[in-house]
């Protein structure tokens, strides 16, 4: 591998399954659910946010959002 020419090493991506939408809008659809104390704590869980306003439940009420 050592002996490999730069040129030799160089990959090329194919993006020809998505090149018909190259350089056009996306449109942007965003949803309006609810968002519910599951929602938060799931969303703390998988980001590893160790903010006790997520997880302490007296801590959260203490604070300015209380709860």
């Amino acid at each position: 591998m050592a002996d490999m020419d730069v040129q030799d090493s160089k990959l090329t991506l194919d993006t020809s399954d998505v090149d018909q939408w190259v350089g056009k809008p996306v449109i942007f659809a965003e949803m309006w659910d609810a968002c519910n104390a599951t929602d938060i704590r799931r969303w703390v869980q998988a980001m590893d946010y160790p903010n006790p306003l997520h997880w302490d439940e007296n801590f959260a009420r203490a604070s300015r959002f209380g709860g």
